[in-house]
């Protein structure tokens, strides 16, 4: 482990890029030498490049859990709002990890604060993934109480999403004290319920139906009763947050951030998920086409390639767009590519929560603005088209209604979206055990409009019911499950 004087933490610190897993060094903590305090950092949960760091530590013989503040101008703003927070949560006996320390680095402008370190925790993100679907209104309602509490004690916490909790032993923490405010009065019909919107917007629409569960457990912690409008202004709330999240979502992934590295330049641009950020990849990117032509060959088109190939250990999916002459090529030059929009597609649908193609790159060749060929690259999947899937099983089977009955409720889900696939033929649903696949993205649209999104999505219907004229009783099947009403021309 390296040990780092004053001098050479902005450089080292400064340094940690997002995506690594461990930052292994050890700080100086103490101002007297004759009682050093080093302070020894391991795994790293978080980075935001040059900003903050949190990460796992150990400092007089305990583990801690540790936020480092870097930049020059901020440091002291947002450690001095951390710790208010801290101050906050306590005071209204709010369960939070305790503040242990906090010291100012003056020499390298950097403010360390040490949190208590809660054993067998799990973020609310990885808690919530891993909970039967029988428990998770359980866990819902949970959440509910505890902000409930939160404002019956007249605090509220501005930046809510799951990380911000950390279930432990029958337990929720509160997390990331930076944003905790206090408010003399928290009415129920404005700044409460606006709240209760953004916590309840952190989860995808098919649990809205226990919105009125969890507007009634609201109202009973808090003791206090509705008032006319309240649950109208808390459904349009919860739309106005869950449209603002995903518009932050589906911005991150053309930047740099946490997760993505961009690269930019007159000829290409590049976007990467950092967990595949790798030599291998790098080199594959370099020059995509002779890469591809060392991979496995689904499909040879006029307008799209599909290969293949193995990186790094890892199958992945690259889908090249073509050009197919001068005019195809002056028609697309200037409207996004259809890597950009399968690549956006992808990311809309993991936010819904809907499966598709785990997304690793985006690569556009360009000359300036004018956008030339482009590639869209996934992680592999296993499984296969649902036409194959139901040629090859047995639809008596209990497990292959169970898979109709699924591919039913992933198309049901696009429709409360309002989102139209665009091409639904049967190849481009896969069946990957008991997880539903979408493919071949570029099509795929958000409706605002009622009418066209109603309009967009029957037409998608029409098109599934197209792929079991020869199956009667799959027809059937599918019908019962996507509720299409008796004498419809789906």
């Amino acid at each position: 482990m390296r040990s780092l004087n004053r001098v050479e933490i902005r450089e080292v610190l400064g340094a940690i890029q997002p995506g690594c897993c461990s930052v292994d060094i050890s700080l100086d903590l103490s101002t007297d030498l004759r009682d050093p305090d080093p302070l020894e950092c391991s795994t790293l949960y978080r980075c935001i490049y040059q900003k903050r760091i949190a990460c796992l530590g150990r400092w007089r013989g305990r583990r801690v859990f540790v936020k480092i503040f870097l930049d020059r101008r901020r440091a002291g703003i947002h450690a001095a709002k951390e710790q208010r927070g801290s101050e906050i949560l306590r005071a209204a006996r709010v369960n939070a990890p305790a503040l242990l320390y906090h010291t100012d680095i003056g020499l390298a402008g950097i403010q360390v604060l040490l949190f208590e370190y809660v054993q067998d925790g799990s973020n609310g993100e990885a808690y919530w993934n891993t909970t039967l679907h029988r428990d998770k209104k359980l866990v819902l309602l949970q959440l509910v109480r505890l902000i409930a509490g939160h404002h019956k004690s007249g605090i509220l916490q501005k930046d809510i999403h799951l990380n911000n909790f950390l279930f432990a032993r029958g337990t929720i923490y509160t997390l990331d004290a930076a944003d905790i405010v206090t408010l003399q009065q928290i009415s129920a019909s404005k700044r409460g319920l606006d709240n209760l919107a953004l916590l309840l917007a952190q989860f995808q629409p098919e649990y809205d139906v226990w919105l009125d569960d969890a507007f009634a457990v609201y109202l009973t912690v808090r003791g206090i009763e509705a008032e006319p409008g309240d649950r109208l202004f808390l459904q349009r709330s919860l739309s106005r947050w869950r449209r603002h999240r995903k518009s932050v979502v589906l911005e991150k992934i053309f930047r740099s951030c946490t997760d993505y590295v961009c690269s930019r330049s007159w000829y290409k641009i590049a976007v990467i998920n950092r967990k595949h950020d790798t030599p291998g990849l790098r080199g594959l990117i370099s020059d995509l086409d002779a890469g591809m032509e060392n991979g496995t060959f689904i499909k040879r088109g006029n307008t799209s390639t599909v290969v293949r190939i193995e990186v790094d250990g890892r199958e992945l999916i690259v889908k090249r767009y073509n050009i197919k002459n001068w005019r195809h090529g002056f028609n697309r030059a200037f409207r996004a590519s259809r890597a950009a929009v399968s690549w956006r597609n992808a990311h809309r649908l993991r936010f819904y929560g809907v499966d598709s193609p785990k997304p690793v790159a985006l690569i556009e060749n360009r000359w300036g603005p004018l956008r030339l060929k482009a590639y869209f690259i996934s992680e592999s999947f296993e499984g296969m088209d649902c036409l194959q899937y139901f040629e090859t099983h047995d639809i008596d089977q209990d497990s292959v209604r169970q898979t109709a009955k699924n591919i039913g409720a992933t198309l049901k889900r696009l429709d409360a979206c309002k989102i139209s696939h665009g091409d639904m033929k049967g190849t481009n649903i896969l069946v990957e055990g008991d997880k539903i696949v979408l493919i071949d993205l570029d099509a795929m649209r958000e409706h605002w409009c009622e009418w066209l999104a109603r309009r967009r999505v029957t037409r998608d219907h029409r098109r599934f019911m197209r792929n079991w004229r020869a199956n009667a009783k799959l027809s059937a099947l599918f019908v019962e499950y996507l509720e299409i009403p008796q004498g419809s021309d789906v």
